[in-house]
């Protein structure tokens, strides 16, 4: 789930607990809802605006008036990288370095801030700007090395000084005119805040052992961590911290938008009986009332419309990617639903386009490709990206493996998707067909699921 953070706000838990025990009996959760809800991990692929914040470089930090949306976002203040040599060109090369990757922190969903160095000491967080929970820095230096340059760049918790990650670079002292060296380093620093990195850790981490009242970023963690381990048995905890989070802040439209994309979840373990795809609409209309341009809110209208067969999705879609043209994870959802939809071209676009701007690779992006690959009739182009995406637990990523290695020859893969899929549904073959008219996809991709898994051993329809 890609979206702001927020400072966690001390008191009960126990309406988060009741939440959980309500969601829990909600919804049904027997072998079909747990291999159902695996299939729209790829779908809910949740993107947020990239609403960032750069400081002023004053005598001291501003302690700016933020609006609730950004006070709850995971803050990073960049202090500019040290100069520890005595060679003057090595200062151009540090503020180069810096200028960098704050660019490529700007394409988070971060609060990111400027900073100077002289605002910040280990252990005191940056008076008005950085909080004593979900606030980091990023900093580090250049110095001479056996002929060269090293640069060192480090993460730490604001609140305590605690490294969460490092790493040491030996590059050429033509790094200073080298500028793809330069985004090298800048990209290493930014995958290591970006969504499943240590910066992620840390928060997950938080999230587990806070006492405080669950708020906005402890939900956008537990969804990460849903997403991320494909485990159906983390979605309840993430549902049920949504619905008590909008019992508690209505005022917060990412807060809406998050339980409309959980609603839509649970339309999916309810294969399509439509009151949850209602609650969605509902939720979504809610968001969309306290902020029309909330990007996530309008993603979650687009699966809303793309589930309820309504083809205004796809300009919806495009509406959204407007707002914030640079999203990888935006890119990647919108780009899987228009090449399951049919739009293979323009899908596959979408995806090259998230793979570029992510700062580490995303192999579920590839289910975009997979789907165009088998639409097309190519198993075997398929079969790899398809294997790649690497998870055990997700119905749709086994799904297409089988339908890929069918065609393709390839038994021993087929075999293996077949176990898998009978390990998360021992009434997968009979309850197939219920599953796949819920996801309305592409008559051709219809028929090239049925028929490669015909060829790979299911008794489907």
């Amino acid at each position: 789930l890609k979206g702001p953070r927020s400072i966690a706000i001390c008191c009960s838990d126990d309406a988060v607990v009741e939440a959980q025990r309500s969601a829990s009996g909600a919804i049904n959760v027997h072998a079909r809802a747990a291999w159902a809800v695996a299939a729209v991990l790829t779908f809910v692929a949740i993107g947020l605006a990239t609403v960032q914040w750069q400081a002023s470089v004053a005598e001291q930090p501003p302690a700016a008036e933020v609006s609730p949306e950004r006070a709850h976002r995971t803050k990073i203040a960049v202090v500019p990288l040290e100069n520890l040599s005595n060679t003057a060109a090595f200062d151009r090369l540090a503020a180069s370095l810096t200028e960098e990757i704050m660019l490529r922190l700007d394409q988070l969903d971060l609060f990111v801030i400027a900073t100077q160095a002289k605002w910040y000491g280990p252990g005191a967080p940056l008076n008005g700007v950085l909080g004593n929970e979900h606030s980091y820095v990023l900093t580090g230096s250049v110095r001479d090395h056996a002929g060269a340059v090293r640069v060192t760049v480090r993460i730490i918790e604001a609140e305590n000084g605690t490294q969460i990650w490092s790493a040491a670079y030996d590059e050429p002292l033509s790094i200073e005119q080298q500028t793809e060296l330069q985004a090298k380093v800048a990209r290493d620093a930014a995958a290591a805040a970006a969504p499943f990195g240590p910066v992620f850790d840390a928060e997950l981490a938080l999230a587990r052992r806070s006492a405080h009242t669950l708020e906005l970023p402890d939900c956008q963690t537990r969804y990460r961590a849903f997403r991320r381990a494909t485990d159906p048995a983390l979605f309840p905890e993430a549902y049920a911290c949504f619905q008590s989070l909008v019992e508690r802040r209505p005022e917060l439209a990412y807060a809406w938008a998050g339980l409309a994309m959980m609603f839509v979840d649970e339309h999916m373990f309810h294969e399509g009986d439509g009151a949850s795809l209602q609650r969605a609409r509902a939720a979504v209309e809610t968001a969309l009332r306290l902020d029309g341009s909330n990007v996530l809110a309008n993603a979650a209208l687009t699966r809303v419309q793309y589930y309820s067969g309504d083809p205004a999705f796809a300009a919806t879609a495009e509406n959204t990617l407007a707002l914030d043209p640079r999203n990888p994870e935006m890119l990647g959802l919108l780009g899987i639903l228009l090449a399951a939809y049919g739009d293979t071209v323009h899908g596959s676009e979408l995806v090259a386009r998230a793979h570029e701007l992510t700062p580490q690779p995303r192999p579920m992006f590839n289910l975009g490709y997979v789907f165009a690959h088998l639409q097309e009739g190519d198993g075997c182009a398929a079969l790899p990206l398809a294997v790649a995406l690497d998870a055990p637990k997700w119905f749709i990523a086994q799904t297409v493996t089988a339908a890929a290695a069918g065609p393709c020859g390839d038994r021993a893969a087929a075999a293996d998707a077949k176990r898998r899929l009978l390990a998360i549904s021992p009434r997968f073959e009979t309850e197939f067909g219920a599953l796949i008219d819920v996801w309305r996809f592409d008559p051709r991709l219809r028929v090239a699921l049925v028929t490669g898994l015909l060829q790979a051993g299911f008794a489907v329809h």
